[in-house]
């Protein structure tokens, strides 16, 4: 759902035009998100509301931000000295952070943390790196790039679920699976 603010922002600073079909589209990938992560029962608490607005406004804000920063100050063939310089300053704040904690209290660096931070940082970068290379396309608007990358979140997510973790598929989920697929279909028109 976060995309909203990634593609807001595209439309309105960057004057991104959309037609029809890609506005349906849109509206559709949103509709998409809501069937396909619908549970059939379960009470939400109002205590638990925090954690889900802080993830939608910081994932819209970070891809906002990826497409803010490739306007205006990565050039064309600088996508993985910023991707790099990403995760480096990321790996010295996580040093920093592990050598405050060590000193307030006992810690210790275990390989396999090591092994599992290279394991996910590999495809991060990957992902921020085409992601970047996404936004440079002059062919594309940034709500497409944003609604394609999504969607396909949602599909694979769902997938794996399904392969992996044996989850049914309720007739909701099965709803939202279609209208993933066809607003692929509309927001590539």
């Amino acid at each position: 759902m976060a995309m909203i603010i990634p593609i807001l922002f595209g439309i309105i600073i960057f004057n991104e035009n959309l037609g029809s079909s890609k506005i349906i589209g849109i509206v559709i990938a949103l509709l998409a998100v809501y069937f396909t992560s619908k549970k059939e029962s379960g009470k939400i608490e109002t205590s638990n509301y925090l954690l889900p607005i802080l993830l939608f406004f910081g994932a819209g804000i970070i891809d906002t931000s990826m497409n803010y920063i490739q306007h205006h100050y990565i050039k064309e063939d600088e996508a993985s000295t910023f991707a790099s310089f990403t995760f480096i300053f990321a790996f010295i704040f996580g040093l920093l952070f592990f050598v405050i904690k060590s000193i307030k209290q006992e810690s210790k660096i275990h390989g396999k943390n090591i092994v599992a931070g290279i394991v996910l940082g590999i495809p991060n970068y990957f992902s921020m790196y085409y992601l970047i290379k996404a936004l440079q396309n002059k062919n594309l608007e940034s709500a497409t790039i944003f609604t394609l990358i999504n969607i396909g979140v949602i599909l694979l997510t769902t997938i794996f679920s399904i392969m992996f973790f044996n989850e049914k598929i309720r007739k909701q989920n099965f709803i939202g699976i279609l209208l993933a697929i066809a607003a692929v279909f509309l927001v590539t028109q």
